[in-house]
């Protein structure tokens, strides 16, 4: 059976790309990407208004990884890297987010010469520190009174 999808996606990206040779790694990805997490405390420092994605790249054939994230129940995802994330790279740091939201985040392996993507990784849920902050003092404040 891998042996007959392996046959299907050869056929159809030669096709697709009416070429005589190709590598192989470059056409056919072999997974998600696992293990995903995001924080907004790293580089020793706290972010408010950005979070580092992180990801276990186990995506044999993948030449990058894109990220993306959205609004929590959104439903339209944003992507975060439109060229990319180098392969072998296992975090990005999504930027410009708003410090009152609560994102969610996942990655796909992409090889970028056919726009071959994977399905999207698991689905992780972080908001920035100032929204951890925020509601740690609300709940400090309620437990006090």
């Amino acid at each position: 059976m891998a042996f007959e999808h392996l046959k299907a996606v050869v056929t159809k990206v030669t096709r697709k790309r009416n070429i005589g040779a190709f590598t192989l790694s470059d056409q056919i990805l072999t997974g998600v990407p696992t293990s995903i997490t995001c924080t907004s405390h790293f580089g020793g420092t706290i972010h408010v208004t950005q979070v580092r994605v992180g990801w276990q790249d186990n995506t044999g054939g993948a030449l990058k990884h894109r990220v993306y994230y959205r609004v929590s129940g959104a439903t339209t995802w944003i992507l975060a890297t439109p060229s990319g994330v180098a392969a072998g790279t296992t975090t990005y740091d999504v930027t410009a987010l708003d410090p009152v939201l609560v994102y969610q985040f996942a990655v796909t392996s992409w090889t970028q010469s056919t726009g071959t993507e994977s399905t999207l990784s698991a689905i992780v849920t972080c908001f920035t520190t100032l929204r951890n902050t925020f509601i740690y003092h609300i709940n400090e404040t309620i437990l006090a009174a």
